[in-house]
């Protein structure tokens, strides 16, 4: 997707895209593995629109997974 090339353009490590389990987002969302909020604050530095950030389970150990809402507006470049 476009938004996995732009952060992959800022230096972060993509792992694989796909859909969300619903397209009713309207916040962008960032889940991150438990013990990884630095690395989803990291990536909302650059995420425009409102975002949220959620700690879960589901999420591997290190990782961090972005949703993209409806206020998405793109990747800001710092």
């Amino acid at each position: 997707t476009a938004a996995a090339a732009a952060l992959h353009s800022q230096g972060f490590a993509i792992n694989g895209t796909g859909n969300a389990s619903s397209f009713e987002y309207a916040d962008n969302v960032i889940q991150y593995a438990p013990g990884s909020l630095s690395g989803a604050y990291a990536l909302e530095a650059y995420v425009t629109g409102t975002t949220q950030i959620v700690e879960s389970v589901d999420v591997p150990a290190g990782e961090v997974q972005l949703v993209l809402g409806s206020t998405y507006d793109g990747i800001a470049e710092n």
